[in-house]
């Protein structure tokens, strides 16, 4: 039987969509960790980001535990990007602090966003490669930041699994040669082995 394991640290939010998919063998990591995880992350850069000064690699370790849009990465957008985590930084430092006055977990997390990172753990059998998992999530109308992390595992089982398997491996286009949706989107034409216009995509959808 096939199996392939995959180890990603999706947004929460994101988490709330991959847990959807009953036939995953999946588990994840407690947010409660994550929540500890993160503050003591956030906290040894405090004073940058208080500061404002986030170079390049500072927004990558602070991306790693909680995710960073990248509108947010836009010279325009910097300021906001500053705001958007001493939001996140002030909720961690006030889940804490309710914690330490006795009030549950469970309530105090109520404060945190849902664009914190868990780390999850998933295993990939035969039908979630081909037909279950992958197809959807790495399709355009799956959420950004989902589509990007299936991306990834899909380049990994590109390199680790025999190409009869791996040609059809990709969004559902890939393996039935057409665009499902009403709106067909650039990428099909990666997945596609002919000039797949919007001519063809109407008559193969009609």
């Amino acid at each position: 039987m096939l199996k392939v394991s995959s180890l990603s640290n999706p947004s929460w939010r994101v988490w709330g969509e991959i847990k959807r998919h009953r036939t995953l063998e999946q588990s994840v990591e407690s947010v409660y960790s994550a929540i500890d995880r993160s503050h003591e992350k956030l906290s040894s850069y405090r004073e940058k980001i208080i500061s404002g000064n986030l170079d390049d690699e500072t927004i990558k370790q602070l991306d790693s535990v909680f995710m960073i849009p990248l509108t947010f990465l836009k010279n325009e957008n910097k300021s906001l990007l500053n705001s958007y985590l001493q939001l996140f930084l002030n909720s961690l430092d006030a889940y804490k602090e309710l914690v330490s006055r006795g009030i549950p977990e469970a309530d105090a997390a109520s404060l945190v966003p849902r664009g914190i990172r868990l780390t999850v753990y998933k295993v990939f059998d035969l039908y979630n490669i081909l037909e279950g998992y992958i197809p959807l999530r790495c399709c355009d109308t799956a959420e950004s930041e989902m589509m990007h992390t299936t991306d990834l595992e899909v380049a990994t089982l590109k390199k680790i699994l025999p190409e009869y398997l791996t040609k059809n491996i990709g969004p559902k286009c890939a393996s039935i040669g057409y665009c499902l949706e009403p709106k067909m989107c650039d990428r099909i034409k990666k997945f596609v082995g002919f000039d797949y216009t919007e001519e063809a995509h109407k008559f193969l959808s009609s």
